[in-house]
This record gives C-alpha cells, structure tokens and sequence, in this order.
C-alpha cells in the first residue's frame, strides 16, 4: 500500500497496490499517479531552476529522496 497527499487539503490518500487513481475521502478531489509525477516534476524543476530558499526543507528532502540524489526523476 502507498499513501500520497492529497494536493488540495494535504490529507493522506492511500493507494493499493497497482492502483492508479483514487478520490480523496476528505475533500473529493480526484488523484491520480500521472498528475502526482507532474507535481513531483515541477518541484523539482522549481528547485533546480529557481533560488534553492524557495524549496521548503520538506521539499527538497523528498527531492533527494525521490531522485535518490541525482536530480532527475525518471530515467
């Protein structure tokens, strides 16, 4: 099981496995893992383009930990 948050209300939404989609039992919103990895996607485009105080430490740990280091999300 995954759990992710949800980008409206930052409630958690957990995710089985293999699941792609979900709504989020708080505030409705639809979630899926395509618009999670644009959102992943951007926040690391912000911090590596962008003034790195932009990034709050939440975010760039979770961008090390996502790009295991190297900044990239995918390969």
């Amino acid at each position: 099981m995954k759990t992710n948050k949800c980008s409206s209300c930052g409630a958690y939404i957990k995710l089985e496995e293999g699941q792609k989609t979900a709504i989020c039992p708080y505030c409705g919103t639809p979630y899926t893992e395509q618009e999670q990895k644009k959102q992943t996607t951007q926040i690391i485009n912000n911090y590596y383009t962008t003034n790195e105080k932009v990034v709050t430490k939440q975010q760039k740990a979770y961008i090390t930990l996502v790009t295991k280091g190297t900044g990239q999300l995918f390969s």
